[in-house]
């Protein structure tokens, strides 16, 4: 049984070198703006910041737990009040003048009826 001979080591072509100079800042960008975006990002709070919640415990968790002990009430930052936006008022339609009517023609007198005619016997 014969096998097929090795390949050659690769020679190193600057082809090769391009592709691996172009991954190699491919990578450094992307975890430069990885890194970015983390320090961006908004502080969460801290879990110590907020007394547990035993609504939502185990009930194991409950039954064992000591009594709680009183602690201050945590009071929220004040913020200055953000007056309701209002629509802007609209000025009331004025309203239309009536138009006037037409002047009156005066009325023609009536004429005069013809006196009665007797009939003719």
């Amino acid at each position: 049984m014969t096998t097929l001979p090795g390949l050659p080591p690769p020679a190193s072509s600057p082809e090769r070198r391009d592709h691996l100079r172009a991954a190699g800042v491919t990578l450094l960008l992307h975890g430069g703006l990885l890194l970015g975006l983390l320090a961006l990002r908004p502080e969460l709070p801290l879990a110590a910041d907020h007394p547990p919640d035993p609504d939502r415990a185990p009930l194991e968790v409950v039954a064992l737990a000591p009594p709680p002990t009183p602690t201050a009430a945590l009071t929220l930052p004040t913020r200055p009040a953000i007056p309701a936006a209002r629509p802007a008022a609209t000025p009331a339609p004025e309203p239309e003048p009536e138009p006037e009517p037409p002047p009156q023609q005066p009325e023609p007198p009536p004429k005069a009826a013809a006196p009665p005619t007797a009939p003719v016997p």
